[in-house]
């Protein structure tokens, strides 16, 4: 059995423009109190994470209260050319039932609007992208409210980077935060 961790380290990734740095502070040594503890500041949006109804729809579901399943279970990691992606790039390509998507595309694959509904309707229950949003900038709004009110899971700035296209079974749960739009997850994937 193989691991793929394909989480971005926290305190290096590329950050979203305008995102503030992430932050790691000492609080506690362990020549002052037996313990070293480190404190964090930082969007729930910095690094690999996950994001929430409430990211996008006012009163939307945090990331506390969204099913495991969705998270965690069979998926795909499909290459694909680094552009908008329209419904026909997916043609042919996804399992029949319910569906975990991957997309792999050099961090710069984005899906339009039109794709996204057409996930939603097919079956796809998480879409997780190597970029730093499943959206081009001008359709991040359209793009994530299509997918999260459709109850689809949005994973964000994967490392897809030595992960080979195929099927897999993906670990990426949120921390559990109440009232969170978003949250850290280090996400797996694991051979079948």
């Amino acid at each position: 059995m193989r691991l793929y961790d394909i989480s971005r380290e926290l305190t290096t990734a590329q950050l979203y423009p305008g995102t503030p740095p992430v932050e790691l502070r000492p609080e506690c040594f362990i020549g002052d109190g037996g313990f070293n503890v480190k404190g964090l500041s930082a969007s729930l949006h910095a690094g690999t994470h996950c994001d929430a109804p409430l990211h996008c729809i006012e009163g939307g579901a945090d990331i506390a209260s969204l099913p495991l399943s969705r998270f965690i279970g069979r998926c795909l990691v499909l290459e694909v050319p680094s552009e908008r992606l329209p419904p026909e790039v997916f043609f042919g390509k996804l399992p029949p039932g319910e569906c975990r998507l991957l997309l792999k595309g050099g961090g710069k694959a984005h899906l339009s609007e039109e794709a996204a509904h057409d996930l939603a309707g097919r079956g796809v229950i998480a879409v997780g992208t190597d970029a730093l949003s499943v959206a081009r900038p001008e359709e991040e709004a359209p793009v994530h409210t299509a997918l999260l009110r459709a109850g689809v899971a949005v994973i964000e700035m994967l490392d897809l980077s030595g992960v080979p296209e195929g099927h897999y079974t993906l670990f990426a749960p949120p921390v559990k935060i109440a009232g969170a739009d978003g949250a850290f997850c280090r996400a797996v994937l694991m051979e079948e």
